[in-house]
């Protein structure tokens, strides 16, 4: 009996541990991930469940502190209307959060206060003297507090883009350029002094007059590549000067664009609907709607939500990365475009900003993050951007459209040794109407980073190039003469020798003929512009001075591909009902892509170029180094300047003695031309490539109709 009761207490206390101990794992079970809920409706000091929501982001962060397992927010449909930044970081959040859209609703993130109180001008407003009878009919003004009178964009609920109010000036502005007679991009290497001043023929004074001067701005092409849009700090009589230098001298070019120049945010360009200005002196926004149930909100923001991790700094190698981060089905909107300032680090030819707060979305040192199914819309800025230490990350099925600079930015780290911004990739997105107000802005920007992939995306209806991969230019090499245009201050030059450093600029700061003289063969070992795939992306409707894809500044360890892409629309004027505030004179397509030089190993197979149009050759790779690869390439129905383009693809020029390189020539073979002209290289194409082809045009394309396309078939399969 006694034995018979042992057993039995032993049984018993196996059980009680086995059920503490699965209690124990269930507990655990349940605390690895924390999820509460936000609503619209909700209130802040509820329970953050599905029942009783949070009403704030800000409030739902906060829940997760000290908790180290998974963090997730899920957002029900409706607007967020946020105040600050919400900044995730590592240190008081940690990694793996979650922030969601609840599944068949849309949250919208906006910055956007409304505007009421909109009413008719009359003769009391200082500026109706200056109006014409339609300005005064149609203008509304609204008071607006004084905390956002630093607005670059607004949003109207009923319209794609609201255009702020601008006057040409291009007709005025004096041309002669320097009695140097330097190249455009030598006038990077002339004093900030230099690039801060232009000159008109006539005077300019009544603009400072009818408008707040510390809000004008001046927009000009010095350059058919590059655009600036400088903050103006003084007019006078003939002469203004701008607060921050241009890329080159303010002054017009003697070739390219009829309209070059125009004097920003005047009421007298609130001349047609959907223009605004505003008056920061009076706290007064201006606008000629284009309806008269508008509805304008003004952004308090200029970042929405910054990710980031701890210790990032450009100068340093101590940063932790924060990881495992996803941004799902949330629409983000309204925030505003910070101007240049004086220490801003520009890429290429000013055409973004480097590690700037200026994104609807930002990351800053981040690892293994998903940006997926988001909308990213009729915003001032960019809409996501990934700087500094960039590994593993993934945009993917988004949708970017009506943003004034870029859509996607990854940027990495200055002239140095430190390789953290790659292996990303930007997949099945659909990019449009980029640039509204950074008019030269690319749609994609990879600058300094490498082995990322580019695939799948729908690029259109764009006032410049589509992608953009760059990195600094040896020119960037001069430790003597700093250039925002080419990131020097955030070069790392305690990572470099300073014999390479003496060697790539082998002149010093001191020009030699029209540009300074470098040496790459050292400078590619300092940048990181390589092994990128750009693959199976379509095109259309884009315009650019100088390649639909730019390339440019690669570095040593793999080759950028651009494989297996369909260009096709690429006029050289805008298309119809695209947005392009720089009028129709304007010329663009100098290229369909363009190798800008400072390059290596580059691979350009299985492209489709069908109903295009380019000013020169569709494709110009001039290499400095390393080998090209131009095969298999499909061209349909594209038109190039036949008086000197002998054929489709320029390899580059043969040795040159004023080039500070020996250009490497290009292997250019099995190129397929469907036109009637001969072509030395059209020698056919494999069986495997051929059926990729055709497998393509047997899918619709984006861009084309289907007759066109059916069209490239037929003749692909006459071909063979």
């Amino acid at each position: 009996m006694m034995e018979e009761k042992k057993w039995i207490t032993l049984i018993l206390c196996i059980a009680l541990f086995l059920l503490i101990f699965q209690a124990s794992t269930f507990a655990e079970e349940q605390e690895t991930e924390k999820l509460v809920y936000v609503a619209p409706n909700g209130n802040d000091d509820g329970q953050g469940t599905i029942e009783d929501p949070f009403k704030t982001a800000h409030r739902a962060l906060e829940e997760m502190k000290q908790f180290s397992g998974r963090k997730s927010i899920v957002f029900r449909g409706g607007d967020y209307y946020f105040t600050e930044t919400l900044v995730i970081d590592l240190e008081t959040y940690g990694n793996n959060v979650h922030l969601s859209a609840y599944p068949g609703e849309t949250p919208v993130f906006t910055s956007g206060m409304k505007l009421e109180n909109f009413r008719k001008l009359n003769k009391t407003d200082h500026i109706w003297e200056s109006l014409t009878s339609d300005q005064r009919e149609h203008i509304r003004v609204a008071e607006i507090p004084e905390e956002m009178n630093d607005v670059e964009n607004i949003v109207d609920k009923y319209s794609h883009w609201v255009d702020r109010g601008r006057v040409d000036l291009s007709s005025n502005l004096v041309t002669h350029r320097n009695e140097r007679k330097l190249s455009i991009e030598a006038e990077m290497w002339l004093p900030s002094s230099e690039k801060q001043v232009a000159y008109f023929n006539v005077s300019i004074d009544k603009y400072a007059d009818t408008n707040y001067e510390k809000d004008l701005l001046m927009r000009i092409y010095s350059s058919d590549w590059n655009t600036n849009l400088l903050p103006v700090k003084k007019i006078i009589d003939k002469l203004l000067l701008t607060e921050v230098a241009g890329t080159y001298k303010l002054v017009a070019y003697e070739f390219g664009e009829e309209k070059a120049a125009w004097l920003e945010n005047v009421i007298e360009g609130v001349d047609n609907p959907n223009k605004w200005v505003i008056n920061s002196f009076e706290n007064k926004l201006y606008i000629w709607p284009a309806r008269e149930d508008f509805q304008v909100s003004i952004p308090l923001l200029d970042e929405l939500i910054r990710i980031e991790g701890s210790d990032v700094d450009p100068m340093t190698s101590l940063e932790k990365p924060i990881k495992d981060i996803t941004i799902k089905g949330i629409t983000f909107t309204n925030g505003n475009r910070p101007n240049w300032e004086k220490n801003d680090a520009g890429a290429q030819h000013d055409w973004a900003m480097l590690d700037k707060g200026n994104a609807l979305l930002r990351f800053r040192g981040v690892d293994n993050s998903l940006v997926t199914e988001c909308n990213f819309t009729k915003s001032g800025g960019v809409g996501v951007r990934y700087d500094l230490y960039a590994k593993n990350n993934q945009v993917i099925d988004n949708n970017f459209s009506y943003l004034g600079c870029e859509a996607i930015h990854f940027g990495g780290y200055g002239i140095g040794v430190k390789d953290d911004n790659r292996d990303n990739i930007i997949k099945n997105n659909e990019i449009h109407h980029i640039g509204m107000i950074k008019w030269d802005a690319p749609a994609i920007v990879i600058w300094n980073s490498g082995y990322n992939t580019i695939s799948g995306n729908i690029i259109h209806d764009i006032p410049e190039k589509a992608i953009l991969l760059s990195a600094p230019r040896s020119r960037s090499f001069t430790k003597e003469t700093p250039l925002r245009e080419q990131a020097w201050s955030l070069a790392r030059w305690f990572e470099m020798k300073e014999s390479d450093t003496t060697r790539i600029n082998r002149d010093g700061s001191e020009l030699v003929g029209n540009e300074m003289t470098f040496d790459e063969e050292i400078a590619q070992y300092y940048r990181f512009n390589r092994g990128n795939t750009i693959e199976e992306n379509t095109f259309y409707n884009v315009l650019s001075a100088d390649g639909i894809i730019y390339i440019t500044a690669q570095g040593i360890g793999g080759a950028n591909r651009i494989v297996g892409n369909n260009f096709v629309n690429m006029h050289m004027s805008p298309s119809e009902g695209m947005v392009w505030p720089q009028g129709e004179e304007i010329s663009r397509n100098q290229y369909l892509i363009f190798a800008d030089g400072f390059l290596g190993d580059l691979v350009i197979q299985e492209n489709i170029f069908a109903y295009s149009e380019s000013l020169f050759w569709p494709i110009f790779i001039p290499l400095w180094y390393g080998e090209g690869d131009v095969s298999s390439n499909v061209f349909y129905k594209v038109e190039a300047n036949y008086d000197f383009v002998e054929n489709y693809i320029n390899p580059g020029f043969a040795e040159d003695e004023d080039y500070p390189v020996t250009l490497n020539l290009t292997k250019v073979y099995d190129n397929i031309i469907l036109d009637d002209r001969e072509h030395d290289d059209d020698d056919g194409l494999s069986s495997t490539t051929y059926n990729r082809i055709i497998k393509r045009l047997s899918s619709s394309i984006p861009g084309i109709t289907k007759k066109q396309q059916q069209e490239i078939y037929n003749h692909m399969i006459e071909e063979y």
